[in-house]
């Protein structure tokens, strides 16, 4: 990672898009304060005015992220399967959450993510679909009214119809509650349907960010136009699809390409 900065305003969602191994995950645990003690950060984190990291060490401030954590600041993971105590009822895990602190009971955070209380409270995760165990992990998050919700890949492991109605639902549940958003995924068209703002990143830089709707009508960066140029379209009836000429960035080979220069 190196030279990733961006803001995310008050109430709204900024898009962080790129292919896989680009760094978003990366991106969404620095925020979070989430990285491994072995990772080395340097630079700035700025939470409601508040540094996050500490001056004098390379490594996330913990204590920084006491009361922040979990109450303003939230996360979504990508794979609810394995973001769920496969042993527990989901009654038992989340009542677990709310006792710690939530502004809501099981039942009507379960509720506000459109979901059957009763029956998911007695259920077991293998129990649930994919898109419900995902409405769970929502649910879950917004226990206790967070200020920025990072959701990294919520889609990824559903199907097409679920995908629209989970981001129509994290769209509905910031306007309602306020929450400013990072939704982190590499489909540039399923952001671009509840993005305000989007940063594209490559290689773990981030070389392009702009107004969604300025970024989608006039990308600027090669990248971000093969991005766009590798999603298929029936109406265009493309013989081939944009291709980003020179080669893929490594340590141990020469760059040919111009992919990793920043356009704005």
């Amino acid at each position: 990672m190196d030279n990733v900065s961006f803001t995310v305003r008050e109430g709204e969602t900024m898009g962080l898009v790129g292919e896989s191994g680009c760094g978003k995950s990366i991106t969404s645990l620095a925020i979070m304060g989430l990285l491994p003690k072995t990772a080395e950060i340097t630079g700035s984190i700025v939470f409601d005015g508040k540094e996050l990291l500490d001056s004098g060490s390379k490594h996330s401030n913990s204590k920084a992220y006491q009361g922040l954590r979990g109450e303003q600041i939230a996360m979504v993971y990508q794979d609810a399967l394995s973001s769920l105590n496969p042993s527990m009822k989901i009654k038992e895990q989340m009542t677990q959450l709310t006792r710690r602190g939530g502004r809501k009971t099981p039942a009507e955070l379960l509720e506000m993510v459109k979901l059957d209380p009763v029956r998911t409270l007695a259920s077991y995760p293998h129990e649930l679909s994919g898109g419900q165990r995902q409405r769970v992990l929502i649910a879950m998050a917004l226990s206790r009214s967070p200020k920025i919700v990072v959701a990294d890949e919520p889609t990824t492991a559903l199907d097409v119809t679920v995908q629209k109605q989970v981001v129509e639902l994290l769209n509905e549940l910031r306007e309602q509650l306020g929450f400013a958003m990072v939704f982190v995924s590499h489909d540039l068209a399923l952001v671009a349907s509840l993005a305000h703002r989007i940063t594209v990143m490559y290689a773990g830089q981030v070389v392009e960010s702009a107004q969604a709707s300025e970024l989608l009508q006039n990308p600027r960066h090669e990248y971000t136009r093969g991005l766009l140029g590798a999603v298929l379209s029936i109406e265009a009836d493309a013989v081939r699809l944009h291709q980003i000429p020179g080669t893929v960035r490594h340590r141990a080979i020469s760059l040919q390409a111009t992919v990793l220069r920043r356009v704005r």
